[in-house]
């Protein structure tokens, strides 16, 4: 029996001199968080490029997730990586207009991605609401002005 994911965010990242905009999905399972690459494009300007195409492949990844165990997700590309929940010493949601930001603080090492499927359906109520149930004292909801 495959256990099916707590909950699973689209987020995507600029990565480096080249613009190179990582799509991934932080798929939350009962005792780890695996970070999960779903596409890549090129980023020039404000998202021109082949980012669109990246986008759209990642929103067709993320859906046929929640069927697939950890393992699999994991061995789906060799980007992919767990951290235990135990690891994580923070998270911070930095909200802003309809978008936000959020940051993962472990390991003495901070990633931080960009929420990018708040459209429709999604606020980000409801992705402070499950960070806060999940990580209780660990989350931090900030606001973009206190930088």
């Amino acid at each position: 029996m495959i256990s099916k994911p707590l909950g699973i965010m689209g987020v995507s990242r600029i990565v480096g001199w080249s613009r190179l905009q990582v799509f991934e999905a932080l798929y939350f399972a009962s005792d780890r968080i695996v970070v999960v690459r779903t596409a890549t494009g090129i980023h020039w300007g404000w998202g021109a490029g082949d980012a669109f195409r990246g986008w759209n492949q990642s929103i067709k990844q993320e859906e046929h997730m929640s069927d697939l165990s950890v393992e699999e997700v994991l061995a789906a590309d060799i980007n992919n990586f767990a951290v235990t929940y135990d690891k994580i010493q923070k998270v911070e949601l930095k909200k802003f207009g309809k978008g936000a930001f959020i940051t993962f603080y472990f390991d003495d090492k901070k990633i931080r991605w960009n929420l990018h499927r708040l459209s429709g359906s999604y606020k980000v109520e409801d992705f402070e609401a499950f960070l806060q149930s999940l990580f209780g004292e660990k989350y931090v909801r900030k606001s973009l002005l206190n930088l």
